[in-house]
């Protein structure tokens, strides 16, 4: 039997790697050429490295191809390609829609479809019942079932997920075929309707989302009244009703999921006449935080003009630690304000491939101890933790706006000045 795995971005590789190491014979299938002619010489384009690493040990067992007709030869289809935003913040269904054309035009036997990709609710039944209008036969059957990945641990998630959902209309027959493909404890498997499934995702990452936003905003307060903030987060995460996770106070999310998943629920929401308060509250927090950088930047100078030819260093472009992806980087939107005021701007992120490091067209330090020695300003977006190998000599009256707060003490006590969400304003006494 053999799997094709359709779009081969972070979801779509982490799912291709688990089905080799379970004894599949899979088909890659994308429309990058590029991409496509790395991973048949055994590479990956994204920084995933236990991916990469089975890949090489099982490329034999896999094809990669530009060629939709390829997707004749399987007959469990996953569909994994990429589902952005819109201007209006609703989902653009474009590479979705061309998946969904190649599987009608070239499955021609009886297929199994698993939709991987992040999609409003209501789009999975409408393919089914497309397919079945125009396939009568009942050989296509379409499957739900939402991806909760961490980027930088994306097969380790598939290998062992929390949960594995499956939206649509079941037979026994295919539950168990089902959960043979995915061997896990099946207590982890949840079998629901098409709308839970897609909901699901959504409320999810939302809500995730909304516990980033929320630590934000109590961060604020505890720099008022004097308060830590991780001291607070450590208390409340001890509660098992709240937990730890996304609870980290700094310049808020980024990414290819949770910000496009957050605009993508309250448009839907709003279009069904869904008042849905509590979401726009937390994109609105986010999108403040985001630039919480530039905006005590701005305050400290008392105006980018006093900065217009010092030398800035932006240390990690990617949209968070351990990984180079630079969807919705915090960052680079940052950068893209600070360019137009400022004429001294580099650059540090060793996990960030080369070409989008070019094409943002400033100077990039390979060597995280000379950029800090070159610069004046450090502005920390990601968790680069190699920072705190350097000497903390090298910090000495420097200005430091670290937004993830992971600076150590020792060297924050050599700055000049010194920032993060989490600790305030330090000033060198």
């Amino acid at each position: 039997m053999k799997i094709a795995v359709v779009g081969l971005g972070y979801v779509g590789l982490a799912v291709l790697a688990n089905l080799l190491e379970n004894g599949y014979e899979v088909i890659g299938f994308d429309t990058d050429s590029y991409k496509v002619a790395a991973l048949n010489d055994g590479k990956i384009l994204i920084s995933e490295p236990k991916i990469e690493k089975v890949l090489q040990k099982y490329l034999e067992h896999v094809t990669f191809t530009t060629r939709p007709s390829e997707l004749t030869k399987a007959s469990i289809i996953y569909i994994c390609v990429n589902t952005p935003e819109k201007p209006d913040w609703s989902v653009e269904l474009k590479y979705f829609n061309e998946a969904k054309d190649s599987v009608l035009k070239y499955s021609d036997h009886e297929t199994l479809v698993i939709i991987k990709s992040t999609i409003p609710v209501g789009t999975s039944r409408k393919m089914q019942h497309e397919i079945d209008v125009k396939r009568p036969t009942g050989r296509i059957r379409v499957v739900f079932s939402p991806e909760f990945l961490r980027q930088g641990y994306a097969l380790d998630d598939v290998r062992n997920p929390s949960r594995l959902v499956f939206g649509g209309e079941f037979d026994e027959a295919l539950k168990i075929k089902l959960s043979t493909i995915n061997p896990v404890n099946q207590n982890k498997i949840i079998f629901t309707d098409y709308e839970s499934a897609e909901l699901s995702k959504y409320s999810s990452n939302n809500f995730l989302a909304l516990k980033i936003s929320y630590i934000n905003e109590i961060s604020m307060l505890a720099n008022k009244v004097g308060a830590n903030v991780d001291d607070i987060k450590k208390i409340m995460a001890l509660d098992p009703r709240i937990s730890d996770g996304c609870l980290n106070a700094g310049v808020g999310f980024g990414g290819g999921c949770f910000v496009k998943d957050t605009k993508a629920l309250y448009q839907q929401a709003k279009a069904l006449g869904v008042d849905a308060k509590i979401i726009k509250a937390s994109i609105d927090r986010n999108t403040e935080q985001n630039r919480i950088l530039l905006t005590k930047l701005d305050e400290i100078y008392k105006g980018f003009k006093k900065i217009k030819n010092e030398s800035i260093l932006i240390v990690g472009l990617s949209f968070k630690g351990n990984c180079g992806d630079v969807r919705g980087s915090i960052a680079i939107d940052n950068l893209r304000v600070m360019e137009r005021q400022c004429n001294n701007i580099s650059l540090y992120d060793p996990l960030v491939n080369k070409e989008t490091l070019k094409s943002l067209d400033h100077k990039i330090f390979t060597s995280l101890e000379e950029a800090i020695n070159n610069n004046k300003i450090i502005l920390i977006f990601t968790e680069r933790t190699e920072i705190n190998k350097l000497d903390d000599e090298l910090f000495e009256k420097k200005i430091v706006l670290d937004g993830r707060g992971i600076l150590e003490q020792s060297k924050i006590k050599e700055c000049a000045y010194y920032y993060s969400p989490i600790l305030g304003e330090i000033k060198k006494r």
